[in-house]
């Protein structure tokens, strides 16, 4: 978990250090989807940590949930990023669509 972190922390800052605000339609230039960002992929490591440690329905559901929401705020600021690092950011969001697509909460009763 502390590799997926890692990961998911050096993408978000590589990413911060190489966008640029050319498109007008995103603040890209700002702290603020960063920051979003930022916090999400935090809660998702968290989710993904603890139901590691206690796969039960309840970790389930807020694996799911956390992996729902660092979705949506990665696609939030996919044109923040810049063409050389689409490859890592991808990465990341895959591997939260397939850890909500994989999980099977209903089997955890």
């Amino acid at each position: 978990m502390k590799i997926l972190k890692k990961i998911l922390m050096a993408t978000i800052v590589t990413m911060a250090l190489g966008c640029s605000n050319d498109d007008g339609d995103n603040d890209c230039a700002g702290p603020n989807w960063l920051e979003q960002v930022d916090d999400e992929g935090t809660a998702f490591v968290l989710a993904r940590t603890n139901f590691g440690l206690d796969p039960n329905p309840t970790t389930c559901n807020n694996l799911v949930t956390a992996a729902n929401t660092l979705i949506a705020a990665l696609e939030a600021v996919r044109d923040c990023v810049p063409t050389n690092q689409m490859a890592l950011f991808e990465n990341d969001l895959n591997l939260a669509i397939n850890d909500r697509d994989t999980a099977n909460c209903s089997q955890l009763n």
